[in-house]
């Protein structure tokens, strides 16, 4: 059976750092949500269309990657597609597909689950769920032929655009490598959601698994959970913080202190769980946090974000 969410949505982290305080200044105070690069805007890291397979099963040199920008190979033509398609042809000794799989060496809002079944002569079963942060994606028992012994092609036909699409599989020293023919719309999924991948069976690796120890230290951590209480930390801090984007930015505060400010969101519900944090240089904490702005901090007297400028 295919692996289900554990909460409304499983999401992850893109961490971008902005460093430095340029001639130019701006001051800010209060809520800033700032939504990430579309993948859409990113897609042309496609790159050569020839990284797909041969139909005799031998991946090309070229086609190996082990981290997410370079799974933008996996995106092919979709004359390619078709031309593997075309090709299909019963394999009484294919290897066997089926089972859960998982995609891997992604960061978690990429997570994307495959269920491969009634795997015969002629081809296999696919069901899945891909996800890209709040959006997801589905397949519903679509079927994929065999090209190979160990490749097969899925065609996809969107009655919306009435256009075809293709899912590539190839199975090798038991990892599923899978290339597209196109994101999102394509498939009838979710903004910015794909296929095309590494999956394995089994636990998979996600890439941004330590971004709490990355971002804060232990100290700044503990502070933050003593300000929030035991709830609002959990609910809220970790959540966003291991679930969303942090976008963190050197800054100086009105009187002249050093500080790091961080604002975290969920894209999708970037309202909802959101945080703006700052950090100074004696230690000091301010953050606003949740979708009414509640206020917390290590100094006495304060009931709002302070002023601090930075580059703009």
């Amino acid at each position: 059976m295919m692996k289900k969410w554990t909460a409304y949505i499983i999401l992850a982290v893109i961490i971008t750092t902005l460093t430095g305080c340029g001639e130019e200044e701006n001051v800010t105070s209060g809520p800033v949500t700032q939504e990430p690069v579309s993948m859409q805007e990113t897609e042309d890291k496609s790159g050569d269309t020839s990284s797909g397979y041969e139909p005799g099963g031998s991946l090309q040199e070229e086609s190996e990657y082990d981290n997410t920008d370079a799974m933008w190979e996996m995106i092919v033509e979709p004359e390619q597609g078709k031309e593997y398609y075309e090709e299909r042809s019963p394999q009484e000794n294919a290897v066997d597909f089926t089972g859960e799989w998982s995609r891997t060496k992604v960061i978690r809002p990429y997570e994307a689950y495959l269920t491969i079944s009634n795997q015969d002569a002629e081809g296999f079963d696919v069901s899945g769920e891909t996800y890209w942060y709040a959006h997801m994606g589905n397949l519903y028992e679509e079927r994929a032929y065999f090209v190979s012994e160990n490749g097969a092609v899925l065609e996809y036909y969107n009655e919306s655009l009435e256009t075809y699409s293709y899912l590539i599989f190839l199975l090798e020293d038991g990892n599923l490598r899978v290339w597209a023919t196109g994101t999102g719309a394509d498939f009838e999924a979710g903004a910015n959601c794909f296929w095309h991948g590494e999956y394995v069976q089994g636990e998979p690796v996600y890439e941004n698994v330590n971004v709490m120890q990355d971002i804060f230290t232990e100290e700044e951590l503990e502070t933050i959970g003593n300000l929030l209480g035991e709830e609002q930390f959990e609910e809220m801090f970790v959540f966003t913080t291991e679930n969303g984007s942090v976008i963190e930015e050197n800054c100086t505060l009105a009187d002249g202190t050093t500080a790091t400010f961080y604002n975290a969101f969920v894209p999708g519900v970037a309202n909802y769980n959101y945080y703006n944090l700052l950090i100074d240089g004696n230690g000091a904490i301010y953050i606003e946090i949740g979708p009414d702005g509640m206020f917390y901090s290590t100094e006495d007297g304060l009931t709002e974000m302070p002023q601090y400028t930075t580059a703009g």
